[in-house]
């Protein structure tokens, strides 16, 4: 009964351990990456999409 308990423990710690350590990368902001880009907009597929979404026909539910 102790063994599966410290089995048990020991799972437990490790898991937590995972959860943590991938928290605290998650949280880490690569600064090379915010410098080096930019955003870039490409105007002619926003508008394109734009466009698509004005022209679609929409089919009402019928409730």
């Amino acid at each position: 009964m102790a063994l599966i308990l410290i089995g048990l423990a020991v799972v437990v710690i490790l898991s937590l351990r995972g959860v943590f350590g991938a928290i605290s990368t998650a949280g880490e902001v690569d600064e090379s990456l915010l410098k080096a880009s930019t955003p870039r907009l490409n105007k002619g597929k926003i508008d394109e999409a734009l466009k698509s979404l004005d022209e679609r026909e929409f089919i009402p539910l019928d409730l």
